[in-house]
């Protein structure tokens, strides 16, 4: 779909490219259309004022939130977009996984710095097997909180 014909023809006529970012706002996301209590990493009231909190995220709901995520890689990938982003960043759900002070959790995405980033991993290659060769992957993180995130192993 990329080129002189898709969807981004006028984009591409001026030599940028497409891209999407790919996030779920958790403690940012009130819900309010359709009253699914938001998830994130823990229970969190809503950063936004809005009067509920979020429910912690259980491992089902991190399977869901990945399948989710990839699919949403795919949608891009079929709109035509030439770069989809994992955003791990602004207080979204990904990003809270990183934060040491935030992430309390015990099991296999908290405590040690491998565990807090094996979310962003996970998702990282969930997109690019999703998308395969047809568009950029890239991660947006925000390194500003001093938190100390080492170059993640790819492959």
């Amino acid at each position: 779909m990329n080129g002189r014909f898709g969807p981004f023809a006028t984009v591409h006529e001026h030599g940028a490219l497409a891209g999407a970012e790919l996030w779920y706002g958790g403690i940012h996301a009130p819900n309010s259309l359709i009253r699914e209590v938001a998830m994130d990493l823990d229970y969190y009231p809503n950063s936004n004022g809005h009067p509920f909190q979020t429910r912690a995220m259980d491992k089902t709901d991190i399977r869901t939130f990945r399948r989710w995520h990839r699919r949403a890689a795919l949608r891009a990938k079929d709109a035509g977009f030439d770069i989809v982003y994992v955003y791990a960043t602004h207080e979204y759900v990904i990003s809270n996984f990183l934060n040491p002070r935030m992430n309390t959790r015990s099991d296999e995405y908290g405590g040690s710095l491998e565990n807090r980033t094996r979310l962003l991993r996970e998702l990282i290659q969930d997109t690019k097997d999703a998308v395969g060769d047809s568009c950029a992957v890239a991660v947006r993180f925000s390194a500003a909180n001093n938190l100390a995130i080492p170059r993640l192993p790819f492959h």
